[in-house]
């Protein structure tokens, strides 16, 4: 069932910001959607918030507002 199963070369970019110390969503899921996107060729950036867990406040910070915006710009305009 897992999403890296089903990515190809039809998939939108994708920003993936993930923290290292997340309970829910173990950080090898994220390399390997990565690993995945890469594969086949898509768009993907992945960036690691070292010490964070599962959302909060260090994915809003002005550093990653900043980061999603690059993103948008570069995709999505």
């Amino acid at each position: 069932a897992s999403p890296v199963a089903h990515v190809d070369e039809s998939d939108p970019p994708l920003l993936w910001l993930h923290g290292d110390q997340d309970p829910q969503m173990p950080i090898n899921q994220g390399h390997e959607m990565h690993g995945r996107y890469k594969q086949v060729g898509r768009p993907v950036r992945f960036e690691v918030l070292h010490g964070a867990a599962h959302g909060g406040e260090p994915f809003f910070d002005a550093e990653r507002t900043a980061l999603v915006a690059e993103f948008f710009d570069d995709y999505l305009r």
